[in-house]
């Protein structure tokens, strides 16, 4: 299984890709939304770990790009946040995809 892990932090991205790995995973890695956006689209992942608060291209706006591209919309996406829970709602309200 490919996992593709978009996290800006560094230390957070090495501990949980080394995790990862040793759990027998297949790991590729993103440091911000623009190069997640693209590993996505070149890599195929089986599932995306998701880090909300990104530079570059935010989170939120990460998961409404992935959701309306027939390539990778149907790849499973697991939000990583440091955001607390009362925040839930409000992310899950914005996260829905927008046609205009």
């Amino acid at each position: 299984m490919k996992i593709l892990l978009i996290e800006d932090s560094k230390f957070q991205r090495i501990a949980n890709g080394r995790a990862l790995v040793k759990a027998g995973y297949i790991v590729v890695h993103a440091a911000d939304g623009e190069e997640g956006l693209r590993a996505a689209r070149e890599n195929s992942p089986d599932l995306i770990l998701l880090d909300m608060m990104l530079p570059k291209v935010s989170g939120l706006d990460v998961l409404r790009a992935l959701k309306l591209e027939a390539l990778v919309k149907h790849i499973p996406v697991i939000v990583l946040s440091g955001l607390g829970q009362a925040n839930e709602a409000k992310l899950l309200k914005r996260a829905q995809p927008r046609f205009f």
